[in-house]
C-alpha cells in the first residue's frame, strides 16, 4: 500500500519495478491521475493562499475601522465557493488514486533477479538423491485407487470437480503428516494457532490478497460478505491488526493448520490430475512479525524450518530463489522448495517461503513500540510448512514398491499407527 506522496516521488522506481514484473498493472492511468491530481492540487494551494490574503485584507481594515468594500466580499464568496468544490474534488481524486494503487504489489527486494516465468527461477541447492526405480513407478491417482485410500468419484458427486475425499490409511497418514509438522514447528518455537476458516473483506486486504484476487475466492453469499481463507497466513496476518506490539516480543512466529479453499486451482492438464490443484487443500503455515533490521535472518529461519520436514521425511527436494515475473504479489522476495515427483519427472513447488517487508504491516497497520518508545511498522514473512496434499502425493509416489504398497518414513510412524498401505 503506498501513499500518494510516495507515488508521486517515486513514480519512475515504482514503473521500473512493475515492468520487472510484468503483472499487467496500468501504469499509464495512475499517471494521467497523478498528473490530472498535481494540476487540482496546484490550483487548490494558489486558492487558499488568496483565501488568506484576502482575510489579511479584511483584517487590516476592520482595524483602521474602514468599510469592507463590495466587491471584496464577492470575490470571497465565490472563491470560498470554488475552494469548498475543489478540496471536494481533491479528495474524491486522492480516493480514486489510492484505489487504484490497492493493485500495485509489493517493491522487489533489490537481489530479486529479472526474469519472466518460473523457467527463470535460479536454483539455490538440491538436497537428497531422486530414487532409481527398477520397475515403472505408479503415479499417486493409481496408488490412490489401488488402495481406495483417495475416493475421487464420490468427490466429485458431493461436490464436482478438483476435490479429494480421504479415507482409511489414505485419511491417518493426511492426519499424521499435519501432526507432524506442527509438532516439528512448535519445536522451533512457533506459537500453534487456530483460526477461522472465513475471513471478512479487511482482513483479505491487510494481507494483500484483495483487490487484486477477489475473484479468485469462494465468497459466501451473505450481507455483508464473508469468504473462505484461501490460506490460513491471511488469517494471522490480521491477528493483530490495527494494534502496536512490543518490541521484546518480536519475532512473535505463528504455526496454524488449515483448510484452504481456491477458486481458481491453476490450469487444467497434467499436473491438475488428482489431488495436484484442488479447489480444497490443506497447509500448515508459518507467519512471523519481526523488526525490519531481523526480516533477512528471519526469512533463512523459516525456509530452514520447511526444509526441516523433508530432510526428516527423507524427500528428494530443491531450493529456488524466485524470478521478478514469478514472485507473489505481497512478496519482496520469495525462495520455493519443490519436492521431487517421480511420476512428472520433475520438482513441483511444496512451499512458497516470502518476506513482505513492511507491505502488509502497512495495510493491517500492525506496529511495534521500539525502547526508544517510537512506533514502527514490523515486517512480515509466511510460508507454508508444509502443504500436506502435495507431501502426500511425494510420501505416495517416492516410498512405493513393486507391488505397489507405500512404506511409510519412519517419523510418521508414530501418527499413523501403521508402516505400511497395502
Amino acid at each position: 500500500m503506498f501513499s500518494l506522496k510516495y507515488l508521486r516521488e517515486n513514480f519512475d522506481f515504482i514503473e521500473d519495478c512493475l515492468k520487472k514484473r510484468g503483472n499487467g498493472f496500468d501504469i499509464e492511468k495512475l499517471k494521467i491521475l497523478l498528473e490530472e491530481y498535481h494540476t487540482l492540487l496546484v490550483r487548490v494551494e494558489n486558492e487558499r493562499a488568496k483565501r488568506n490574503d484576502n482575510a489579511d485584507k479584511v483584517a487590516a481594515l476592520k482595524s483602521q475601522k474602514e468599510i469592507i468594500p463590495e466587491s471584496l466580499i464577492m470575490e470571497m464568496r465565490e472563491l470560498s465557493q470554488n475552494l469548498k468544490k475543489d478540496e471536494t474534488d481533491l479528495n474524491t481524486m486522492s480516493d480514486m488514486i489510492l484505489a487504484h494503487a490497492f493493485h500495485i504489489p509489493n517493491i522487489l527486494d533489490e537481489r530479486v533477479k529479472f526474469g519472466k516465468s518460473d523457467e527463470d527461477n535460479e536454483e539455490v541447492k538440491q538436497h537428497g538423491k531422486t530414487r532409481d526405480f527398477s520397475f515403472k513407478p505408479l503415479d499417486h491417482v493409481q496408488i490412490a485407487e489401488k488402495y481406495g485410500i483417495i475416493d475421487y468419484e464420490r468427490a466429485t458427486k458431493m461436490v464436482g470437480s478438483r476435490f479429494s475425499h480421504f479415507r482409511g490409511k489414505g485419511a491417518k497418514l493426511h492426519r499424521a503428516l499435519v501432526q507432524f509438522f506442527l509438532e516439528e514447528n512448535l519445536k522451533r518455537g512457533f506459537e500453534e494457532h487456530f483460526p477461522p476458516f472465513i475471513a471478512n473483506e479487511e482482513t483479505l486486504f491487510a494481507s494483500g490478497q484483495f483487490p487484486k484476487f477477489k475473484e479468485e475466492m469462494f465468497r459466501l453469499e451473505i450481507d455483508p460478505p464473508y469468504y473462505l481463507i484461501p490460506t490460513a497466513e491471511v488469517a494471522l496476518m490480521s491477528y493483530f491488526r490495527d494494534e502496536i506490539l512490543k518490541e521484546e516480543d518480536l519475532p512473535y512466529r505463528m504455526v496454524a493448520y488449515s483448510s484452504c479453499f481456491r477458486a481458481e486451482a491453476g490450469a487444467a492438464g497434467k499436473y491438475s490430475r488428482g489431488s495436484f490443484r484442488n479447489h480444497q487443500f490443506e497447509k500448515v503455515e508459518l507467519v512471523s512479525l519481526t523488526r525490519p533490521e531481523k526480516s533477512d535472518e528471519e526469512h533463512h529461519y523459516m525456509l530452514e524450518a520447511a526444509e526441516n520436514l523433508l530432510q526428516k521425511l527423507n524427500l528428494p527436494y530443491r531450493v529456488v530463489r524466485l524470478c521478478s515475473g514469478d514472485i507473489g504479489f505481497s512478496a519482496k522476495m520469495c525462495y520455493d522448495i519443490e519436492v521431487w515427483i517421480p511420476s512428472l519427472q520433475k520438482y513441483m513447488e511444496i512451499s512458497s517461503v516470502s518476506n513482505c517487508g513492511e507491505f502488509q504491516a502497512q495495510r493491517g497497520k500492525i506496529r511495534y513500540k521500539t525502547k526508544e518508545g517510537q512506533n514502527q511498522l514490523l515486517h512480515s514473512l509466511n510460508g507454508s510448512a508444509l502443504a500436506v496434499g502435495r507431501c502426500f502425493i511425494a510420501v505416495l509416489e517416492n516410498y512405493q514398491e513393486e507391488d505397489g504398497s507405500v512404506i511409510i518414513p519412519e517419523v510418521l510412524r508414530p501418527y499413523t499407527g501403521f508402516d505400511v498401505i497395502n
